[in-house]
């Protein structure tokens, strides 16, 4: 009955939290991919792109760096959620047992 309590108690906000976390995530891809295909125009073909300044290719290709890591870290991120969520449900059992064994203790004097 405790352990139960325990998990509407902890264990369900931090589900809450993270199922909240990995539909933004989600969102935010799909958003991006959207916006990343109203951006291409046809006088945007390989022929144009190529004639374009050093400059101007310096910094579309660090952008694109720069978005490539962001995405990356948000990956990383999502990948991680869950082995973060079994070692804070590992912390919050010996949490609980580190209770009983005081609760016990406290009962024997």
């Amino acid at each position: 009955m405790e352990r139960r309590e325990d998990q509407n108690n902890w264990y369900e906000p931090r589900f809450i939290n993270i199922a909240f976390f990995l539909k933004e995530v989600e969102a935010w891809k799909e958003k991006e991919q959207l916006r990343l295909q109203a951006t291409i125009e046809p006088r945007d073909s390989i022929s144009i792109v190529s004639g374009t300044s050093k400059t101007s290719r310096t910094s579309i290709a660090s952008a694109t760096k720069i978005a490539a890591t962001e995405k990356a870290a948000l990956e990383a991120r999502a990948k991680a959620l869950p082995a973060i969520h079994a070692m804070e449900m590992e912390e919050a059992a010996l949490k609980s047992k580190t209770a009983a064994l005081s609760f016990f203790r406290l009962l024997k004097h």
